[in-house]
């Protein structure tokens, strides 16, 4: 039963509404990145390995939700209550005797 194509199309919609759900619980999180830029000042060969003509920038991000009115929460109750009609989709398919 396992092989029957609708069967493995509901398995696959419930499996993506579930990662769904886990990707709106994890928007909730601040988000923390390292972002890092090196380079060249001048485009002359002479200056090519010299130390002033490089540059270097190496940094902290850090993105905290606080200020969406609730949108956030508001996802994540949707991707749930989406994940929930994908598994009764699946539930409700008919079975053969």
């Amino acid at each position: 039963a396992r092989r029957r194509p609708d069967i493995r199309n509901a398995e696959a919609a419930l499996h993506a509404a579930t990662a769904r759900v886990g990707v709106s619980v994890a928007s909730l999180y601040p988000r923390l990145s390292l972002t890092g830029n090196i380079g060249l000042r001048n485009t002359d060969t002479r200056y090519l390995f010299d130390w002033a003509s490089k540059f270097y920038a190496a940094g902290p991000s850090i993105s905290v939700p606080i200020f969406h009115g609730g949108a956030l929460v508001d996802n994540v109750r949707l991707s749930r209550a989406e994940a929930a009609a994908a598994a009764l989709r699946a539930w409700l398919l008919p079975r053969p005797c």
